[in-house]
């Protein structure tokens, strides 16, 4: 299940505006409902993100795997509910209804359900758990952000060839102060490196097979084998390769080669 955005792609050392489609992804709130000394009760027990579409399947497995079913006919039946919202009139809660509440523990089931994440979503145990209640969201001094955004090409511009080349020093100092430091120089190679792979600009060639031969890190050796196979011809390649055969130990980085 996808949504359609307008985002500017980096090809060719220039970027382009084009449509673009990408993964849709909402918190799911999974509750249940069953009977204890005769009297039947509705439980909301956390929440989830995930991209719609199988949200039966998902609840299936999630009460299998925690062990609150131990078969599948413990279900009576699972059903959607709660307003419909986005292009796809999704609904955003789900209800399992259980003939067999042998295996609930409440209590025990919201503590092995404490999740941490970024975004603050996962491990709440209900939707209303997010909602943010704020009349005036902004002073009317306060500037007034609009549709209309002034993009700068320029800004955006970057030499991918120097990015490639950068030591674990020179990487610390260029990003001191940015979020992009918290990744560390390997795994900002490695981007790089997947980057140079989809720009066809085959003048970053001479660059991959240097970080190929002399890296220290194999991840980032591994990431130059598929930018290579991006951009240079198989006479080349297998080359490259026969050298690269000749010194590489590392099993993970070998099976990238694909010719």
């Amino acid at each position: 299940m996808n949504s359609k955005y307008k985002v500017f792609k980096y090809s060719s050392n220039k970027f382009e505006n084009i449509d673009d489609l990408v993964s849709i992804e909402e918190p799911l709130e999974i509750s249940l409902k069953y009977n204890k000394s005769n009297k039947w009760i509705n439980q909301s027990l956390s929440i989830t993100m995930r991209t719609p579409g199988d949200d039966e399947d998902l609840v299936r497995g999630f009460l299998y795997n925690e062990q609150i079913i131990k078969n599948i006919n413990d279900i009576d039946s699972i059903e959607s509910y709660g307003d419909k919202v986005g292009q796809y009139n999704i609904q955003n809660k789900i209800l399992a209804t259980l003939n067999n509440s042998k295996n609930i523990n409440i209590s025990k089931i919201k503590r092995d359900f404490l999740t941490n994440s970024s975004c603050g979503v996962c491990g709440k145990s209900s939707l209303d758990a997010l909602e943010i209640v704020k009349k005036n969201k902004t002073h009317h001094s306060e500037p007034k952000i609009t549709k209309e955004i002034d993009f700068n090409d320029d800004k955006f511009n970057f030499n991918l060839n120097e990015l490639l080349s950068l030591s674990d020093q020179e990487f610390r100092k260029k990003f001191t102060g940015s979020p992009i430091k918290r990744i560390g120089r390997d795994r900002f190679i490695r981007n790089c490196c997947i980057a140079a792979g989809n720009s066809k600009n085959r003048d970053l060639i001479p660059m991959l097979v240097n970080l190929l031969t002399k890296d220290q890190s194999s991840l980032v050796r591994g990431a130059a084998i598929w930018a290579l196979q991006q951009l240079d011809n198989k006479k080349n390649l297998k080359r490259t390769k026969r050298r690269h055969l000749s010194f590489e130990k590392n099993k993970d980085v070998l099976t990238e080669w694909c010719i």
